[in-house]
């Protein structure tokens, strides 16, 4: 072989080895952010009681009971 036909396909490995390299990365790093995003978030409660608003995250489990006691 040539010595200009050995540094083309030098140049062409180190070329595709980059973007396979650089797949990877993104590939590694898309799983890692939908791990990050799995998270699951419940929407706001909003509850109001004697004119006073409050806004408040469920977190709990479907058959959790919050109950209070009624105050004149």
């Amino acid at each position: 072989m040539k010595k200009s036909s050995k540094q083309f396909l030098n140049k062409r490995f180190l070329l595709v080895g980059s973007y396979v390299i650089l797949v990877i990365v993104f590939v590694i790093l898309n799983i890692s952010f939908s791990l990050f995003n799995l998270k699951e978030e419940r929407e706001l409660a909003n509850i109001k009681v004697s004119k006073m608003k409050y806004n408040m995250t469920i977190n709990g489990t479907s058959n959790q009971i919050i109950t209070a006691t009624k105050t004149s």
